[in-house]
């Protein structure tokens, strides 16, 4: 989420269990999906003119790093 104010890498995985919900690309989650969730965090992204990342770029990442914590 572009709200989150917590990075995917300082985030605690290791309940039993995890859902990950994402947002649409270009304005992530709604106000009313973030409301249902217990923790938003965010991939970070340097300076750069890329507004956003891809799905097919963000879901591996996460699961990766869900799966290897």
């Amino acid at each position: 989420s572009a709200i989150a104010e917590l990075s995917y890498v300082d985030a605690d995985f290791s309940g039993e269990s995890i859902a990950l919900v994402f947002g649409t690309e270009t304005s992530g989650l709604t106000e009313a999906k973030q409301a249902m969730t217990d923790l938003c965090i965010s991939v970070p992204m340097q300076e750069s003119p890329l507004r956003f990342l891809t799905l097919s770029v963000v879901v591996p990442i996460l699961v990766e790093h869900v799966l290897s914590d």
